[in-house]
């Protein structure tokens, strides 16, 4: 039994080898049944390369059926139907969720400036629609390291208490300290999937210059 990703495809060559004067055509279906219910979700007829497109089958157990059939002016006439088919197992698991803060894993942020926490780019990848799911849930939490030696949270005492569930969460840095780095780590769910990431935000004395690569 293979197994795929939801937003994988799935690629199949059918490899057959035919011993009829009479054939002189062959033609070749696949068949995706769902196994818990046997119920059909994918058909298609053509040559020997067959693909079922991300997205197409839902997570569970499926069974793929490839079948060749031989045609000729006096086939059917002289042996009936002649066929042959073969068939393999394969499951469809989730994928991992992305989660991503724009502006990547280290940024510099200028002291009493607004800035943006932009996580808009992490997504589902097995959804439909991937960047405007209503089922993925959002949570950003940040935390600055204490003069004890200790975590803080940046907004609240506890950092493990999310403060936003937001898409994109603004801010400033004007409560904040010059020379710290504010971790903040956004976590996306949904259903039982998890994916996080983390950004962590140095405050500098006035607005960090842009650097423009060419």
């Amino acid at each position: 039994q293979k197994m795929f990703l939801k937003n994988q495809p799935i690629i199949m060559t059918v490899n057959f080898s035919k011993d009829c004067i009479l054939s002189s055509r062959e033609e070749i279906s696949c068949i995706v049944y769902k196994i818990d219910d046997y119920r059909m979700v994918f058909s298609a007829m053509g040559n020997t390369k067959f693909v079922v497109p991300e997205r197409t089958l839902d997570y569970g157990a499926y069974k793929i059926i490839a079948t060749v059939y031989l045609h000729g002016e006096h086939v059917k006439e002289v042996y009936g139907v002649i066929k042959g088919d073969t068939s393999h197992l394969v499951e469809i698991l989730p994928s991992p969720l992305v989660a991503y803060i724009k502006g990547g894993e280290n940024r510099s942020v200028g002291y009493e400036t607004s800035f943006n926490l932009d996580g808009s780019q992490s997504h589902d990848p097995d959804s439909s629609s991937p960047f405007s799911d209503p089922r993925l849930l959002f949570r950003w939490y940040c935390k600055v390291l204490h003069s004890s030696g200790n975590y803080i949270g940046c907004y609240n005492n506890d950092y493990l208490i999310h403060f936003s569930e937001s898409k994109v969460f603004i801010t400033d840095s004007a409560n904040m300290v010059q020379g710290k780095t504010y971790i903040f780590r956004l976590e996306v769910t949904k259903v039982n999937r998890k994916a996080s990431f983390e950004q962590r935000v140095l405050i500098v004395a006035g607005t960090p210059p842009k650097v423009v690569i060419r």
